[in-house]
């Protein structure tokens, strides 16, 4: 691909210049978090909390930016022992300190809060010395830290900033279950092997399934087999993904959105306009063949929360591939308090007036008995065999989205457990236009279904 270098590199200039923290904000910015510490200080000294405070994440590196900041302050307690006996209980002496938070879970449960209008998490962590030591990916946060200030200098964190802010504006970033995107500690390491934000850009265009990158020297059999489409061994700790979280789809997004980007360059990429939810008469239109499955939001932490959505959604995908309708395509919508809506836009909303039926393997006990069964029953379109097996293929009247699954066992399908629950006590099924009430009221919903329905132009 012949890009036009110069003319992004000025444009880049200027996206760097834009996406850089003010003197005046790291000022404020600073002093909150001066102020801060000095607070919990006081509550760890006067509670004999037996912790450390150690500030992590891109805010200790320096790679922030204005409009994606939140403070990661740790709580590095002696053993995991510690933590476990006295973590939670510990937690509830510092959300007095917040304007508002919320309850949340990782690998271990800390507190997500806003303090004088910053983002600030309080996080306990195990106190180690290096990754040879039992630990999980929280505990290793620190280190992460120590390594990248020891890589990166200004020139360095104007690429990682560029890389971010590019993630961010395609909706890429955040290695959460809801987004299964790229860390911001995987962006530093990108950086840190690439050098600059477009030598990454023109060399990710050759990635291979399952590329390994080592930013490190790393011998080859100090890494493991990973699976994974993207592969970042961690610096810390070679037997770790760093990229683990990015999903097949979201890094073909990525390679997708590098190829328009260096093909059309243009700031829109970092600052896309806020998309305008279709009008009614072209939802209409554009819904016709679309199911939409809608239950209560259950009362869990949030990333447990997409973790049930991600597996329902397939569950539900699976299951009515299975029973022959059709999937072109299948997302799922929360606003993470109230509503859950399933989307599945399908081939059509009526499955085949043919039902595939398994028989037994061919010359076994049962072959004769199903033979005599079907074939002189004129229902039957087909009696063929497939993988050893005896195949029938039988008409049926055609069956319509709503009233398969209005009669579905919804037991047989595989869910997440508490979006069964829910389904159990509130599910709506509607079909096309159905759902013109839910898109009106609900303005984050319209944008989301106006992205899902016209993603090349929202």
């Amino acid at each position: 691909m012949k890009i036009k270098k110069d003319s992004i590199i000025k444009l880049l200039s200027n996206i760097k210049e834009k996406i850089t923290p003010s003197r005046e904000l790291i000022t404020k910015i600073d002093s909150v978090v001066h102020e801060f510490k000095r607070t919990i200080t006081h509550i760890i000294t006067d509670n004999e909390i037996p912790v450390e405070i150690v500030v992590t994440g891109s805010y200790a590196k320096g790679t922030w930016l204005p409009q994606k900041l939140e403070v990661d302050v740790f709580l590095m307690y002696n053993s995991k022992e510690d933590i476990i006996k006295r973590g939670v209980k510990d937690l509830e002496y510092f959300k007095k300190v917040f304007e508002r938070w919320e309850d949340r879970h990782a690998q271990h449960p800390y507190i997500s809060g806003v303090y004088n209008g910053v983002s600030i998490d309080i996080v306990p962590a195990v106190k180690i010395k290096d990754s040879s030591e039992k630990v999980t990916a929280v505990d290793r946060s620190p280190l992460h830290t120590i390594y990248v200030l020891s890589k990166i200098d200004q020139n360095l964190i104007a690429e990682i900033r560029l890389l971010k802010s590019f993630l961010i504006g395609q909706k890429l970033y955040g290695a959460e279950i809801k987004t299964k995107g790229f860390s911001g500690y995987l962006c530093e390491l990108l950086i840190i092997h690439y050098k600059t934000f477009l030598n990454l850009l023109e060399q990710c265009l050759n990635w291979r399934d399952k590329e390994i990158i080592t930013v490190e020297d790393v011998a080859v059999n100090d890494i493991k087999e990973f699976t994974d489409p993207l592969i970042v061994i961690d610096p810390v700790d070679h037997k770790r993904n760093v990229a683990s979280p990015v999903s097949r789809e979201t890094l073909q997004k990525f390679i997708k959105s590098v190829k328009n980007f260096l093909k059309n360059p243009s700031e829109k990429f970092f600052f896309p306009e806020e998309t305008t939810p279709l009008k009614p008469d072209k939802i209409k239109l554009k819904v016709k063949n679309t199911v939409f499955i809608l239950t209560k939001t259950p009362n869990i932490p949030v990333d447990n929360l997409w973790g049930q959505l991600h597996r329902s959604l397939n569950g539900f995908k699976k299951f009515l591939e299975l029973n022959e309708f059709k999937i072109h395509s299948a997302s799922v919508w929360t606003d993470e308090k109230r509503e859950v809506i399933f989307v599945l836009k399908l081939k059509s909303l009526f499955r085949s007036g043919f039902e595939k039926r398994l028989g037994p393997p061919v010359k076994s006990h049962g072959e004769k008995k199903f033979l005599e069964k079907y074939e002189n029953n004129k229902q039957v379109k087909k009696l063929y065999v497939e993988d050893g097996r005896w195949m029938v293929l039988i008409k049926r009247g055609e069956e319509h989205i709503k009233d398969f699954l209005e009669n579905s066992d919804f037991t047989r399908i595989s869910l997440g457990k508490y979006i069964r629950t829910a389904l159990k006590s509130d599910i709506k099924i509607l079909v096309g236009e159905e759902i013109l009430n839910n898109y009106m009221e609900n303005k984050q919903f319209s944008k989301f279904l106006t992205e899902i329905l016209e993603p090349e132009t929202a």
